[in-house]
């Protein structure tokens, strides 16, 4: 909480340069705590689910290019940071979960497809880069890609309820069609046979 005012405390008296500095921080490095702060303050102004769907994945998908960047530099390699990286990937990806469970499925089905592309992208820059960790650490990264799966799984649950929903809406719409044209040709054998009926009554008569 401390820190959550300290950060908003910068924005407004001028230390946005020390917060855009932050940003480029990877876990471990000095305004590390900045950078995650900031994003926790963004968070907290987000009232659309929505939104709060977008902005944590776009930040899960910041933890995994952290995570990569981290393995690139074996020497320095701080293997705590990245298991922390990763348990905010996994801590993100319940979070999401939870969110698209409280939204309509034609709201998630309409954004799966950014949604899943991210997703994505962050399971293949874990997947790329796992190997390079001692065991531990990688049954962490592990958690964040099976939490992951999970929220894809749960992106195509919905996509597929829409999907069912909108086929059988055509169905009975073309049920109700034919039940329509039947009902037409029906009439049309009335109106023929009435008049086959009037006109033998008029022959009976002459």
């Amino acid at each position: 909480m401390i820190a959550f005012f300290l950060v908003i405390a910068m924005l407004l008296g001028g230390g946005g340069a020390a917060v855009a500095a932050a940003q480029n921080d990877l876990p471990g490095d000095a305004l590390y705590g900045v950078k995650i702060t900031t994003e926790r303050v963004q968070e907290a102004f987000v009232l659309s689910s929505e939104k709060k769907v977008d902005v944590k994945t776009r930040f899960a998908a910041r933890r995994a290019e952290e995570i990569e960047a981290l393995a690139k530099n074996q020497e320095t390699l701080d293997e705590a940071a990245v298991s922390e990286a990763a348990g905010r990937v996994e801590e993100y990806m319940q979070d999401i979960k939870e969110t698209l469970a409280e939204l309509p499925p034609e709201t998630v089905s309409r954004i799966a497809a950014a949604l899943g592309a991210s997703l994505d992208q962050s399971q293949s820059r874990l997947e790329a880069v796992r190997a390079r960790f001692s065991s531990s650490t990688q049954a962490d990264i592990d958690e964040a890609m099976e939490a992951t799966r999970e929220v894809e799984s749960e992106i195509d649950d919905d996509d597929e309820d829409v999907e069912d929903a909108d086929a059988e809406e055509a169905s009975e719409s073309e049920t109700a069609d034919d039940d329509s044209n039947d009902d037409a040709v029906d009439d049309g054998g009335s109106e023929d046979d009435d008049a086959s009926e009037s006109g033998s009554e008029g022959s009976e008569l002459r």
